[in-house]
């Protein structure tokens, strides 16, 4: 070991590390018992892997947009990434976070695709997941304690509001879908996408707020101007298994 006769593991892991994701940090090389060509060609294999292994993980993740793109350019945004992003995790399935912000200038409607697309990874880790309706003890509510009622969102439920129609790419990554700039309401439930109404949406997010029926009801009537049948949404958003009502 040339340099120091005794070196910290976490200062080792981290000088590794600081190497593979930029080859500018050298110091891991003033411990390693190679000569300095040696080294880097050793630390060249391990960083293909990193980079293999990351670019596995974006590729599953953001499988539409990939499509999309093409894989030549998704792999220049990939490369991109992996020296922009180091992973902080030892979870790969944390990678790739800010990687839709990549396409912000260039794509902005596939940057809400992947947006999307994260969020259906997300998604996934709770699939599994189920709530239970007591449908009977629903009925017996007394009606004069419907105002108060509040709700748990499903933990696979994520929400996005965008500004072009990205859904139908979800849909059909290999077909040419015609993308306009008009907002879409997306939900996500047990890693599978939704595009539900405006009514939902709104709804939703005050289910994420813990707001009341009543609440909820106030909200939709000033932001449509009308008379809101919000019993009917909520009945509809209860059947599909994405609120369950708290007693």
């Amino acid at each position: 070991m040339r340099g120091k006769e005794k070196i910290q593991l976490v200062d080792l892991q981290q000088g590794f590390a600081d190497h593979i994701f930029s080859t500018k940090n050298q110091k891991i090389l003033q411990v390693l018992p190679y000569s300095k060509q040696e080294a880097l060609a050793r630390l060249d294999v391990y960083r293909n892997n990193v980079v293999g292994n990351f670019y596995a993980v974006l590729s599953e993740v953001f499988a539409t947009t990939k499509a999309i793109l093409k894989e030549n350019e998704f792999l220049k945004l990939s490369q991109k990434y992996f020296l922009l992003h180091s992973s902080a995790s030892g979870n790969l399935d944390d990678y790739g976070c800010e990687f839709p912000k990549l396409l912000r200038r260039k794509f902005p409607h596939l940057m809400q695709l992947a947006q999307l697309e994260l969020l259906l990874h997300e998604s996934s880790f709770h699939a599994a997941y189920d709530m239970k309706f007591d449908l009977k003890k629903f009925q017996q509510l007394p009606p004069s304690n419907f105002a108060q009622l509040a709700f748990s969102l499903h933990p696979s439920c994520f929400l996005l509001k965008t500004k072009f129609t990205i859904f139908a790419l979800l849909q059909h990554s290999n077909k040419r879908s015609k993308v306009v700039a008009k907002p879409e309401y997306i939900v996500t439930y047990k890693a599978f996408a939704h595009k539900i109404t405006e009514a939902e949406f709104i709804f939703l997010t005050q289910v994420q707020k813990s707001k009341t029926l009543y609440q909820i009801y106030k909200t939709l009537r000033k932001k449509s101007g009308e008379e809101v049948d919000v019993g009917k949404i909520m009945q509809g958003l209860i059947s599909k298994g994405w609120i369950m009502p708290e007693f």
